[in-house]
């Protein structure tokens, strides 16, 4: 699988994606000083493992102080779960009004 996922054009480049993805991670960490940093969906269950290790040493390179990359295991519910927390929140933040 990583081959296929490296091997993005007839010249052997990596897809885009490949390779925007970590220079994304560094420029956010340096900024933002995260602790860690959650790979999910489609991203986290197949290519984000396979190359975890890399975009890990990309970040200890280029940040001081690099983040965790944690991988999900909310099994692609991270949207709906989200959507929940923030009616949630609205709900019990402000009295209902009737």
């Amino acid at each position: 699988m990583r081959e296929s996922c490296t091997s993005g054009s007839e010249r052997g480049k990596p897809r885009k994606g490949l390779t925007y993805l970590p220079i994304s991670l560094i420029n956010i960490s340096a900024v933002l000083d995260l602790e860690a940093v959650i790979i999910s969906g489609g991203l986290g269950n197949s290519i984000g493992r396979l190359f975890s290790e890399k975009w890990s040493e990309m970040l200890a390179v280029h940040v001081p102080y690099p983040p965790r990359l944690v991988f999900s295991e909310l099994e692609n519910q991270e949207g709906v779960l989200g959507a929940i927390h923030v009616a949630l929140e609205a709900v019990y933040r402000e009295p209902l009004k009737i």
